[in-house]
């Protein structure tokens, strides 16, 4: 019964090749098997192939029928290839200078991220962070020198907002302390 697993992987992975599943799409993955990284099983002969120009597997030890296909950059998008694509590794795509991405502009359908172009700071505003890979520019207003002090008054008078502020949060404890009476009493009921 040992040969029936490696025969039914096998049989998955044609498969799911065939209807164009990748490894993440299958339940059984790429199972255990002769081929190392940067081939693929290949069914008709028997053995492992290198996997052809454009195409990567990253997986181990695998029975893989298939290779992926290398990212491309979108140039439209403002992307540029930062690693090529090799038998063993994908391409590592990213933003071109005066560009940036982040996790929340990706789009999980095709696993592509938007570019977008680095901030500068305007006049009257200075340079807090730099542009990065994955941060925009942070810039911040300039800070004016006062030119003239003035000295606030002394009163013995309490500003009514603060009073009316201490009055709203005592009320709101005293709710809170009550509700959470009633919910510990009848806890224990």
């Amino acid at each position: 019964m040992k040969t029936s697993l490696p025969i039914a992987s096998l049989l998955s992975s044609v498969l799911l090749s065939a209807l164009g599943c990748t490894l993440k799409d299958s339940p059984f993955g790429c199972l255990s098997g002769p081929c190392q990284a940067g081939e693929y099983f290949n069914i008709t002969t028997k053995y492992c192939q290198p996997c052809p120009e454009g195409t990567y597997q990253a997986a181990d030890r695998h029975n893989c029928t298939y290779c992926r296909s290398c990212s491309k950059a979108n140039v439209l998008n403002n992307e540029v290839v930062q690693f090529n694509c090799t038998r063993t590794t994908d391409a590592k795509i990213g933003c071109r200078k005066k560009y940036w991405r982040t996790v929340e502009n990706q789009n999980p359908l095709h696993n592509e991220y938007s570019c977008w172009q680095c901030t500068k700071c305007k006049g009257g505003e200075k340079l807090v962070k730099r542009c990065t890979e994955s941060e925009n520019t942070e810039c911040a207003p300039l800070e004016t020198k006062p030119t003239t002090l003035t000295t606030p008054k002394q009163s013995d008078e309490r500003p009514i907002a603060n009073s009316s502020a201490r009055y709203m949060c005592y009320i709101l404890l005293f709710i809170s302390a009550i509700v959470c009476l009633a919910y510990f009493l009848r806890a224990r009921i």
